[in-house]
This record gives structure tokens, sequence and C-alpha cells, in this order.
């Protein structure tokens, strides 16, 4: 601060607007600081929503796979269940006739 001992006051107009400039490179700094944490926070965002989408892909890949086994399942007993049917009939066919 400079000395201004005929007018104090001239002094302090003088310094006042060097804080400010200070003030301001302080608050351009904080904005600074704060767009770069959003910035950090949007790219975490970003890979935590792909990791989701890839658990939900996978989610639904094992769906489709439980799905099909039970269909094989019930294909397979179906088969089984007309087999033993047409072995019956059959066998009671040819001992009716026989």
């Amino acid at each position: 601060m400079s000395a201004y001992w005929l007018a104090p006051e001239a002094g302090a107009a003088a310094d006042a607007p060097a804080s400010d400039a200070g003030a301001a490179a302080a608050d351009a700094e904080a904005a600074s600081l704060a767009a770069a944490a959003v910035l950090d926070a949007a790219s975490e965002a970003a890979v935590a929503a792909d990791e989701a989408a890839e658990a939900a892909a996978d989610a639904s890949l094992a769906a489709d796979e439980a799905a099909w086994s039970e269909l094989l399942l019930h294909a397979a007993s179906a088969t089984a269940a007309n087999r033993e049917a047409t072995r019956r009939d059959f066998f009671m066919i040819t001992s009716f006739y026989g």
C-alpha cells in the first residue's frame, strides 16, 4: 500500500482495483477448478453408465440362455413322453391283434 500522507482515502481507492483484480483472479481459479471437477464427475458418470449398460446386456443374455434351456428341457421331456406313448400304443395294438 502506498503512503498517501495528504489524502489517505486516495491511497485506499488506488489500492482497491488491485485487490479487486486479485479477488477476480481467485474467483476465476475457483471457477476453473469447479469446471474441472464437473468434467471429472461427468466422465466418471459416463464410465458408470457404460458399465451399467454392459451389465444389463449380460443380464439380458443370461435371461435368454435360461429361457432357451427351459425350452430345450420341455422339448426333451415331450419327446420322451411321446416316445413312451408310441411304445405303449405299439405293444397294446400288437397284443390285441397278435
